[in-house]
């Protein structure tokens, strides 16, 4: 294997930071001496509809290294969460018409997606050209229960039969896909999120406490996250109301995503709004917990990076949290419960032993979530699975 095209719903750009996570991982695959060719389509309809501003069909672009690979983002129309099916069917067509407009002039050696979403349309196409297709699964709300119910048994049988292997970040999402059919337990790997532990490392950061006004003995808590009901940013500011402790701030990075919206509101907050990527350590190394109510998740790459940069986390007990949460690095708790997520905070911020044996313990689990041992998995894996 030389040569991959990987396909994402978006990819990372100036002034846009969707996706980060995805771009790390490209950045150490090439890093690695393999060719990747990102595809990425863009929505036309957002520009004609509320004057989003279009970016570059096709660019060269560079690691941190100086390693430079293709990013293609061809145009197809979208439609919202339209009912008409004669709507949805052209959108889709559209949609796989786009990537394959692009992927046909590749000769990949491997076709690798991000999500679900990115493969199926190019499922068939892989099939018929006896190219190897990998999925990585990371979804985290509804989109793999919606995919299913919208397909037959014999199109989830169809699919299974292309697909080559999965990369799953979570135990829980390797259950649901074996259960809904879509795959084969042999063909998954489970390789949670990882992060770039280069920039995320664990420090102090007094200065920017002083920006936003916090007292050394304040205790600073940062949420990162879109500002919706499913990820709790609200919840969280309902429990510190609960809890009435003045000495207790709050930064909460992110923002709405309409028509979901969730505002996070309170006299704790010492700001809101967002941020680019890399300068997300700064606020974590400036915070002393990390707190994310979400109610579903794949494998949250925001709560990976603040374990790494040494934040103790107050999160969701669903089962998606499993393989990188535990009683040493974390409380969980039912994350409608505003009750459970204000005594969970309380104990992180008065019981000093208990919050230092935490700290402790992530000293040492920077390790294990590098992003770039998770990339030489992932390229082991597909390498394995093509021989």
């Amino acid at each position: 294997m030389k040569k991959i095209a990987l396909i994402a719903s978006n990819y990372p750009s100036k002034g846009v930071p969707v996706l980060i996570f995805v771009q790390q991982l490209v950045h150490q695959i090439v890093d690695m001496g393999y060719e990747v060719d990102v595809i990425a389509p863009q929505s036309i309809t957002a520009r004609i509809v509320r004057g989003a501003k279009l970016r570059p069909k096709h660019n060269i672009e560079q690691t941190d290294k100086g390693n430079s690979y293709h990013v293609y983002r061809p145009y197809y129309f979208t439609a919202g969460k339209t009912s008409n099916k004669t709507v949805k069917k052209f959108v889709k067509w559209n949609h796989r018409q786009a990537i394959l407009s692009i992927l046909t002039k590749l000769s990949p050696d491997v076709v690798y997606g991000h999500f679900w979403s990115s493969v199926t349309p190019v499922a068939g196409y892989c099939k018929k050209k006896n190219l190897p297709l990998f999925v990585a699964c990371g979804e985290g709300d509804n989109a793999l229960e919606e995919m299913v119910d919208a397909m037959s048994k014999e199109q989830i049988a169809e699919l299974n039969s292309c697909m080559t292997g999965m990369i799953s970040v979570s135990s829980e999402n390797r259950r649901k896909c074996i259960k809904f059919g879509l795959i084969s337990e042999d063909r998954i790997i489970v390789l949670p999120n990882c992060v770039n532990t280069d920039l995320f490392v664990p420090s102090q950061n007094p200065e920017l406490r002083k920006k936003f006004g916090v007292n050394k003995d304040d205790f600073l808590i940062t949420f990162v996250g879109s500002f919706v009901h499913r990820k709790g940013a609200k919840r969280l500011t309902d429990a510190i109301d609960k809890i009435q402790d003045r000495t207790i701030k709050t930064i909460f990075i992110g923002a709405p995503m309409p028509p979901d919206v969730e505002m996070p509101e309170g006299n704790s907050i010492v700001f809101k709004g967002r941020v680019e990527h890399d300068d997300i350590p700064q606020y974590l190394n400036a915070s002393d917990l990390f707190v994310l109510p979400t109610l579903k998740e794949g494998c949250s790459n925001a709560i990976v990076e603040a374990l790494v940069s040494g934040l103790p986390v107050v999160s969701s007990d669903g089962p998606f949290n499993d393989d990188i949460l535990n009683e040493r690095n974390s409380i969980r708790v039912n994350p409608m419960d505003i009750e459970q997520i204000a005594t969970a905070i309380k104990k992180f911020k008065e019981d000093k032993e208990f919050y230092n044996s935490c700290k402790e313990y992530l000293m040492g689990y920077r390790t294990n979530y590098s992003i770039f041992g998770r990339a030489r998995n992932i390229v082991n894996f597909i390498e394995s699975k093509i021989k």
